[in-house]
């Protein structure tokens, strides 16, 4: 942990290394000290050098996997980490390891646990990071309806509202849509009753093109 944080790069490229070694043959060392890992992993997420960024973010695809049982506790720090610093990254390298980190987080982790902070995100982020949240909120949204169709509707209900409040016709508002229509059928315009004008305008140009 504290070579992570050396003023070196290979230094701390080198400690990223280790910790993904250390997560693969050696993960009842690592879990117990989950909080001060997943401190130092967001740090060099969010550090200014790129090279460390990228080497962080494939490392991931190795740690993610491995350490799944204890991410949990965790996923309100990695999500913003990765989210908000890297998804709308001009450089590609950095955004398809990033996106690459996030499909992991959604087929590794409790799903229940992490619709929440992937809705306030989709929310709040915008360009490339708020499509690819939002085909990641459906994706949830589809595996989890069948076993908890309230919390789903209570949670993802608010990011469709918000992505017709914008005026956004892109393809992941049509699937989102799509998704929640299908379980809910004529409940979800019932649902938009009070939503603004421009909600339920919206709303009614998806149920059109539906039929």
């Amino acid at each position: 942990m504290a070579q992570m944080g050396s003023k070196c790069i290979q230094e701390r490229i080198r400690a990223i290394n280790q910790l993904v070694e250390d997560c693969t043959l050696k993960p009842e060392m690592v879990k117990p000290c989950i909080f001060s890992v997943f401190d130092n992993i967001r740090a060099r997420l969010l550090e200014s050098n790129r090279c460390v960024n990228l080497h962080m973010l494939k490392a991931l695809g190795t740690i993610i996997p491995q350490m799944k049982e204890s991410l949990n506790k965790v996923v309100y720090q990695l999500i913003p980490a990765i989210a908000d610093n890297h998804l709308n990254s001009k450089t590609n390298a950095i955004y398809c390891s990033a996106l690459a980190a996030i499909r992991s987080v959604v087929h590794n982790l409790d799903n229940s646990i992490l619709l929440e902070v992937f809705v306030t995100k989709a929310q709040l982020l915008g360009g490339r990071a708020k499509t690819d949240l939002t085909d990641a909120v459906t994706d949830m949204a589809i595996k989890l309806y069948p076993r908890r169709p309230k919390m789903v509707e209570q949670q993802t209900l608010p990011l469709l509202w918000h992505m017709l409040a914008v005026r956004s016709r892109s393809a992941a508002t049509a699937t989102l849509f799509r998704a929640l229509y299908g379980h809910m059928g004529a409940r979800l315009p019932v649902a938009a009753a009070y939503q603004p004008v421009i909600v339920r305008n919206g709303l009614q140009r998806l149920l059109s093109s539906a039929h």
